[in-house]
């Protein structure tokens, strides 16, 4: 194994260190490469890291004015290393050495080979369900799922508000996008073809799709009644915050049928592209929970005189590029970053105190309260999906009915989804959910199939 090959990048990151901070962070970067030699070097997070061969998150790590950060303290490197990271773990996923200490070494090269061989476990079970054939998964879905680490959101949010998405909610995402892509792969003069659906009779091809989505309207009533009974002492922040996944899953309608070319499709008289929009909905999100995250911890009232005009600019140094890095990559990159940048968000911040949602802030310069802010999370992504589809006219692209169709799955998959986003004790309203979209995905795969079979 050769040794990583230095990132230019991060040579210039650490070169803009104060003086007092760089030799600490040089002795890091050392022990992260030496324990990781076969990644690669970047700068991801806005803060010098590693990723495996593979292209996954690795480790990231950061110089802050009391303590130097690692990132992440996944469960794997908490179980692994015990009562020797207890002193260091301060929320979850992070862990902060001292500055005023000598750093640990041997923990530090410990933490880093954990997450490579978590990293190549994953990769190989990823390989093994490639090679595994499609259909269902069977993965448990009793426990829960921690979305790519934000630094900036744990570092001002705090651990016992988390409210990771449920495992069973991501397995539901994969079996309805599935759905979605069986859908897509019917043409449209199929949907008009006899389907037998469950037999004794024949129907259009065309009601698989809205089989489908029947069964996860059904799946909302019904986690809907199997949260009934904790609604009232739900914190306010999480009953806000449903919405934001009902808009992100009505935008990924719009999007999943989209060719890649059309992404930067120009549509004239000086309006964005998909990309920049798409570009600005991500970057966003994500300013809405930075900022959100910030105002939260400053103990303002919505009417005080002293309330700031803004959040201080230095907050958004490390914000990425809404033009570039947020707007890179294909329809599927763009589609999973919102999914990021949307479950990271609510992750930390649903089950925020109800004493601190009238906390005061800011919007656009007017004084609002910490609620209102999380109440525009899924206007601000309805506004620029009624923008993307105003520029697919101006570009005259006509979606197709099997793309119609995927919209309608996905808009009734993200009401469904809404109800146990963010919740505290979804996990049984997660399952049902699970279990209508994998019903929704047997009638389209059922669909599909008549399809090819005609």
């Amino acid at each position: 194994m050769s040794p990583v090959r230095p990132d230019p990048a991060v040579d210039a990151y650490l070169a803009a260190l104060p003086p007092e901070r760089r030799d600490a962070m040089a002795e890091l970067r050392r022990l992260v490469t030496q324990a990781a030699p076969d990644a690669a070097e970047v700068i991801t997070y806005q803060m010098p890291g590693l990723r495996s061969p593979d292209g996954r998150f690795l480790v990231s790590y950061d110089a802050f004015k009391a303590h130097y950060s690692l990132f992440p303290a996944s469960d794997e490197v908490v179980a692994a290393c015990g009562p020797a990271l207890t002193p260091y773990l301060a929320g979850k996923g992070t862990i902060r050495f001292p500055a005023d200490a000598p750093l640990p070494a041997e923990l530090i090269t410990t933490i880093v080979k954990v997450r490579v061989r978590e990293n190549a476990a994953a990769a190989t079970a990823r390989s093994s369900a490639k090679g595994g054939g499609p259909t269902m998964t069977t993965t448990p879905t009793t426990t829960t799922t921690t979305t790519s680490i934000d630094p900036f959101l744990l570092e001002h949010t705090d651990d016992a508000w988390a409210r990771p998405v449920p495992a069973a909610l991501m397995t539901a995402r994969d079996e309805v996008t599935a759905a979605a892509r069986d859908l897509l792969a019917i043409p449209e003069t199929a949907l008009a073809k006899l389907w037998a659906w469950k037999g004794g009779s024949e129907e259009e091809i065309r009601y698989g799709a809205y089989r489908a989505a029947e069964a996860m309207e059904a799946a909302e009533l019904g986690a809907r009644e199997l949260l009934a009974p904790t609604e009232g002492s739900e914190r306010v922040a999480a009953r806000l915050v449903g919405p934001t996944t009902a808009a992100r899953w009505d935008l990924h309608g719009v999007l999943l049928p989209l060719e890649d070319a059309l992404l930067d499709a120009d549509p004239g008289d000086g309006e964005w592209t998909v990309r920049l929009t798409m570009g600005h909905v991500i970057a966003g999100q994500r300013g809405y929970g930075w900022g959100s995250s910030w105002w939260q911890g400053q103990g303002y009232k919505v009417d005080d005189p002293a309330l700031p005009p803004q959040a201080p600019k230095h907050l958004w140094t490390d914000l990425p590029d809404e033009a570039t890095t947020e707007a890179e990559g294909s329809v599927d990159e763009l589609r999973a970053r919102l999914d990021h940048v949307c479950d990271m968000t609510v992750e930390r911040l649903a089950g925020l105190p109800d004493d601190r949602i009238d906390a005061g802030a800011r919007w656009a310069g007017f004084a609002v309260t910490i609620g209102f802010r999380f109440g525009r999370w899924s206007s601000h992504i309805r506004e620029h999906t009624i923008q993307v589809e105003k520029t697919f006219a101006m570009l005259g692209h006509q979606p197709t009915e099997p793309a119609r169709l995927v919209r309608n799955l996905l808009a009734a998959y993200g009401r469904a989804e809404a109800i146990a986003y963010g919740r505290a004790g979804a996990d049984e309203a997660a399952e049902r959910i699970l279990a209508a979209a994998r019903e929704a995905r047997a009638a389209t795969a059922s669909a599909r199939a008549a399809a090819e079979a005609g």
